[in-house]
């Protein structure tokens, strides 16, 4: 039968059809399509000491997953905390991914107990990780543990499946590397960078004014003696919560305070928050901690309905007046 030329249109559709179909498979299979799973990531810290309330404190600085074969890229989320300890719930996470697992790592970190730097860059057992994971549907965590002394573990998770018992992939060792202290202070935020830790000049400060704890107490003194204390709420520079006890002699052995709450009144309700200068206050600190004698380190604040409050540490009747980073009028609360 004669072939006419709409046939051959036809047969050669057909054949640039399938060879399309070709050159997508093998990009498919190029690009490790099959592979991609939904996956993220976390790092988080841990001590062997079970008696320490924050041990093996990290800064961590940079921590970037990658995979070679497709050029992508997972790094902590924006709001993500860059400061873990043991015995904390907090984690430095990443953003969810729907791609190929890392097969590579770029961490930089800084142990706040030891105080030296640590670097890390290797590659990731690819294929370890791509085994491990049964049920691909299921969201699978790479997680990144930190150890004293440099010490890395990678783990693989996936928390919402019963079946799956977490287990380690790989150790790593971390080497000692150099660093300096405006890694530390500042954070970046919306393409800004900010520091939240001012005046600090030095790796070792900066260690102690998260570290270092000392007995004080803290003495709220109103103008009217009719005025009650609602509330003190205390932050240290780990953004962790300090406990306040509700009498003034009751001193604690607590970390340096970043920042305190403060409302009082009687019909009308005030209420100010006051925050330190982070060498200043570490500095006071210090220098009390010096003198002689069993008396506790005392913060008392002088609250006024129309003026700024002011912040004097004391010991032994040695006084330290304490500036506020942002000093503004008290607020005035609706009855």
């Amino acid at each position: 039968m004669k072939k006419t030329g709409l046939d051959y249109f036809n047969l050669f559709l057909t054949c640039l059809f399938v060879l399309l179909l070709m050159l997508y498979g093998y990009a498919l299979i190029k690009g490790k399509e099959f592979d991609k799973l939904k996956w993220n990531a976390e790092v988080h810290s841990t001590s062997e000491d079970k008696t320490m309330k924050k041990g093996n404190m990290i800064r961590v600085i940079n921590a970037d997953l990658f995979n070679n074969s497709n050029d992508s890229e997972n790094s902590p989320e924006f709001s993500s905390p860059d400061l873990i300890y043991s015995k904390s719930t907090d984690s430095v996470y990443f953003w969810g991914k729907d791609d190929l697992l890392p097969d590579s790592l770029s961490l930089k970190y800084y142990s706040i107990d030891e105080k030296k730097f640590y670097s890390l860059h290797t590659k990731l057992p690819y294929d370890n990780l791509k085994q491990a994971i049964k049920d691909k549907l299921i969201e699978s965590i790479v997680s990144i543990n930190i150890k004293p002394k440099g010490k890395v573990e990678l783990w693989i998770k996936q928390p919402d499946n019963d079946d799956f018992k977490p287990f380690i992939i790989k150790n790593f060792k971390a080497l000692e590397s150099t660093g300096n202290v405006e890694e530390l202070v500042y954070r970046k935020s919306g393409g800004e960078k900010y520091n939240d830790f001012p005046g600090i000049k030095n790796e070792s400060d900066f260690s102690d004014l998260l570290r270092k704890e000392y007995i004080w107490r803290v003495k709220v003194e109103t103008e009217d003696d009719g005025d009650l204390l609602k509330k003190v709420e205390a932050a240290g520079y780990d953004e962790n919560r300090i406990e306040i006890a509700k009498e003034d002699h009751d001193a604690k052995l607590q970390n340096i305070p970043k920042r305190f709450s403060i409302d009082w009144g009687d019909k009308q309700e005030y209420g100010i928050q006051y925050s330190f200068n982070a060498e200043e206050i570490l500095t006071a600190f210090r220098k009390l901690d010096s003198i002689n004698g069993n008396e506790p380190i005392q913060l008392t604040f002088k609250v006024y309905k129309n003026k700024y409050a002011e912040c004097l540490l004391s010991k032994n009747g040695v006084i330290i007046p304490l500036k506020d980073l942002y000093p503004d009028d008290p607020i005035k609360y609706a009855r």
